[in-house]
């Protein structure tokens, strides 16, 4: 197991990041470490993505900062290139997967049927993205569907609120939730930063996060 996945499990919190411009880059950043959680997928459904992964590993190389929403070979290379320690993904893509494996970076693709687990497991992902598990049922479809694999791993990222959060973390094969309400698109283009902090604390207060 790496040290980042380690790590990840640890916390079991995953800020999901999207931001519009790269202004709002290291205020961002810097209000998840204030808060006590220096960890984050940003979402590449911006063009400020791939600098702004740079821009954070660049000045806060301590925080683990990795990337979402991969769906091609030429994102998780771009991703890579600029710093992204971890491949978050929708889908099983065995080039994607591959890549990423001889990188020697965590890659995390996408699952919602037996079939796809299994074949995502024979590539050799070490964790899985169940998704889309709020819109396929929730945790109890989930747990139908993980019934036969004794020993996955997965992350949801689909969802997730302060309601259910913990509904997730009880089901003892999900080992990280992807969160949003922490640091909404909304929330960073208001320049929310100390909101930002406080809902990161809070959340760290939550998990117990050390």
């Amino acid at each position: 197991m790496s040290i980042i996945l380690e790590y990840m499990m640890k916390n079991r919190a995953l800020p999901l990041l999207r931001f519009d411009s790269l202004e709002s880059v290291l205020p961002l950043a810097d209000s998840l470490i204030k808060g006590g959680l220096p960890l984050a997928a940003v979402t590449i459904r911006s063009e400020a993505c791939f600098e702004g992964i740079e821009i954070i590993r660049e000045k806060h190389p301590k925080m683990i900062i990795g990337v979402g929403d991969i769906v091609n070979i030429t994102q998780a290379e771009q991703s890579i290139e600029r710093g992204a320690q971890f491949v978050l993904s929708p889908i099983v893509n065995r080039e994607i997967i591959d890549y990423c494996i001889n990188m020697n970076i965590l890659v995390m693709p996408g699952c919602c049927t037996p079939t796809e687990i299994a074949v995502a497991m024979s590539y050799g992902a070490e964790v899985l993205n169940f998704f889309p598990n709020e819109a396929l049922g929730g945790v109890s479809v989930m747990s139908a569907i993980l019934g036969p694999f004794d020993d996955v791993k997965l992350i949801v990222t689909n969802g997730i609120s302060e309601t259910n959060l913990h509904e997730y973390l009880d089901n003892k094969k999900v080992k990280i939730c992807g969160v949003k309400w922490i640091a909404t698109p909304e929330m960073v283009n208001q320049g929310a930063f100390q909101e930002i902090v406080l809902r990161t604390k809070s959340l760290v207060e939550t998990l117990n996060i050390k």
